[in-house]
């Protein structure tokens, strides 16, 4: 596993670890960023609590150690140790590209304009400023590719078995 440093919720330095494992028990190989916070990076900043911290650690990963690689076959985890009895909490983040960089950096997309739904419509559509739906084939969607951030809204809970797994993988590879 790597240290890495990522900003708290004050931008103060926190640490973590990180490593990567390969999940080859579907027909596709998955690569799984596991980010671990143990007793021994405290006290900081909660990585759970540092949206802006977890999302670096991710663009981090993608960026040095998965470039190129679909992100539609990477998953990302989060394992800490809590503070009573160091039990280990585990949560998993859907990874979602910012559309907006990924389309800036010149990647393959489509743009479609959208159908006026008045008048103010169809003058925006008619100066090309109108509704825009933007389209691009999943396998362009790649580490390095744009920035990605976490779907919080979507995350979801790991049990500890499953933690530990995670964590033993990493630390053999």
């Amino acid at each position: 596993m790597k240290e890495i440093f990522f900003p708290g919720n004050w931008r103060q330095p926190c640490k973590a670890q990180y490593g990567i494992t390969l999940n080859t028990d579907g027909v596709i190989p998955e690569a799984v960023i596991v980010v671990y916070q143990g007793q021994q990076h405290m006290p900081a900043t909660s990585i759970l609590n540092a949206d802006d911290g977890c999302e670096a650690i991710l663009n981090t990963a993608l960026e040095t150690d998965l470039r190129g690689v679909r992100v539609e076959f990477v998953r990302f985890v989060i394992v800490f140790e809590s503070y009573d009895q160091g039990r280990l909490v585990a949560r998993e983040f859907p990874i979602r590209v910012d559309v907006d960089d990924f389309v800036a950096r010149g990647n393959r997309h489509n743009v479609i304009q959208k159908p006026a739904e008045d008048w103010r419509g169809a003058l925006l559509n008619l100066v090309g400023q109108g509704n825009r739906k933007i389209s691009f084939w999943s396998g362009d969607v790649v580490g390095g590719c744009a920035r990605f951030h976490l779907d919080d809204e979507n995350s979801k809970g790991l049990l500890q078995v499953d933690a530990e797994q995670l964590l033993k993988a990493v630390k053999r590879e």
